[in-house]
């Protein structure tokens, strides 16, 4: 059974692609918007893939167990139905009286793309070290000159000037170090 994370990231129900998130169904130019109740049925019965859940799962599932009758899961499901369009014999959603309901078409994941992972950086770390320490967190941009002289000043001595200061700041000789 897929979980609520797989299926919050989407999934395909039938000719129909299912957004929780973003409270959606999509068949070709076809779009509709739907109600959290909407959706928060739709993944209970996702969740199950095909197999029964009980009026009394869906009850402590949907309405945290506050719903005092079938009426509001009825409503639920004949939206839900209607929104497919779903008509006898079911082709979505079925009824299993007195039992509770079930989907009829397999649930589909979307496919997340692989996440692929990064390669090691091939530059000399400690120049990155150095450029953070000429470009402070502070955004006063008088503190930021000071700073990044004062830097630079300390790099000049270092012979490597020209990768550690901005680009605004490079010059052919250190006026700074004079």
């Amino acid at each position: 059974m897929p979980t609520i994370e797989e299926l919050n990231g989407g999934f395909n129900l039938g000719e129909w692609e299912i957004f929780p998130l973003q409270g959606l169904m999509r068949r070709a130019q076809e779009e509709i918007s739907l109600t959290p109740k909407n959706v928060a049925v739709l993944l209970a019965l996702a969740r199950r893939d095909g197999n029964l859940i009980t009026r009394d799962e869906l009850i402590d599932e949907v309405w945290q167990g506050k719903a005092f009758s079938d009426e509001p899961i009825q409503q639920q499901i004949s939206l839900l139905r209607g929104f497919f369009p779903d008509k006898k014999p079911y082709e979505y959603i079925d009824t299993l009286h007195g039992r509770g309901y079930r989907l009829l078409k397999p649930v589909e994941l979307h496919q997340r793309p692989e996440v692929l992972e990064a390669e090691p950086a091939k530059e000399d770390l400690r120049s990155l070290r150095r450029w953070k320490a000429v470009t402070p967190p502070y955004t006063s941009s008088a503190y930021s000159t000071v700073m990044a002289r004062s830097a630079v000043s300390d790099a000049c001595t270092s012979s490597s000037l020209s990768t550690l200061s901005p680009p605004a700041m490079r010059q052919s000789s250190c006026d700074y170090c004079t």
